[in-house]
């Protein structure tokens, strides 16, 4: 299993549009082989998530995708914040009580020891 996480720069009129973005995120998934109305929660090829777009708080509803970013159990998910972590450790998060910043919130869910 990979996980990662990737740090992109967008462009202003990308930023005005992300459900393109979106859609193009799902049109690689695709081309990498995840078939599509596949089983959520479970094994899959590819998974490619819009996690963050800075720290502002976006939704985009209707449509096949809606979103919200930042994505809403991401506080909650070591195979988010762990490789988050190297890229951006002081990320924070806009919607978290106090705003926690990546390495806190991955603090959080680790085990102790």
């Amino acid at each position: 299993v990979l996980n990662a996480v990737a740090e992109v720069e967008l462009s202003p009129a990308r930023s005005q549009h992300l459900h393109g973005l979106l859609l193009d995120l799902k049109r690689i998934e695709g081309d990498l082989g995840r078939a599509a109305g596949g089983q959520r929660r479970g094994p899959r090829v590819v998974d490619l998530d819009l996690v963050a777009v800075g720290e502002e708080r976006l939704t985009i509803e209707g449509g096949d995708f809606p979103l919200e970013v930042p994505h809403e159990r991401m506080h909650e998910r070591d195979f988010v914040l762990l490789p988050m972590s190297e890229l951006c450790p002081s990320w924070r998060h806009p919607h978290r009580p106090l705003r926690p910043s990546v390495s806190e919130m991955l603090s959080a869910v680790l085990p102790e020891g």
